[in-house]
């Protein structure tokens, strides 16, 4: 009796291991599987909003209007001008030309594959109805950290990561 007892527990602590060994397999399988599924939609993603430029290819965007969409800060606030009032002109030698909603500005960027720098040092200074609107667009261009695009839209990144400015290039 105590033998059978023994064959018996032998028996199912065999079994119980080549299932857990058998679990084991499963899991790793779902893994693999959970994992391509990612990356499959990690792709699909890209491919529905365009190619991801790591960098901002400078000679696409010299002399065209990239205007200002919008803004969505981190506090799930935004900023939005009316009608493509306000945009940017990239020019040669770094210099960069601003229509905010009332007022023009112009100043200097610089542009790495990794950042870039926006210095507005020149402005008009016309009151303005959407006075909130046009100091945040300045201000938020000056506090630029990162740059990148997808498609004909390109999307700075603010110092601190308050926010994200949203651009659209001109044809």
């Amino acid at each position: 009796m105590k033998l059978i007892i023994l064959l018996l527990s032998a028996g199912l602590s065999l079994g119980l291991n080549s299932c857990k060994t058998s679990n084991k397999v499963n899991s790793e399988e779902i893994n693999s599987a959970n994992s391509s599924t990612l990356e499959l939609e990690k792709e699909n993603n890209d491919l529905a909003m365009g190619e991801v430029q790591k960098s901002i290819p400078l000679k696409s965007i010299i002399g065209k209007k990239i205007f200002w969409i919008q803004t969505l800060y981190t506090n799930k606030t935004n900023d939005t001008p009316n009608n493509h009032s306000a945009y940017l002109i990239f020019r040669e030698k770094s210099q960069l030309e601003v229509q905010s909603i009332c007022n023009k500005g112009a100043g200097q960027f610089s542009l790495t594959e990794k950042s870039i720098s926006i210095n507005i040092n020149m402005m008009t200074r016309i009151a303005c109805k959407d006075a909130t609107i046009e100091y945040h667009f300045f201000k938020d261009l000056n506090n630029s950290k990162k740059a990148y695009q997808i498609g004909n839209k390109i999307f700075i990144i603010l110092k601190e990561n308050v926010g994200t400015m949203e651009f659209e290039v001109s044809n």
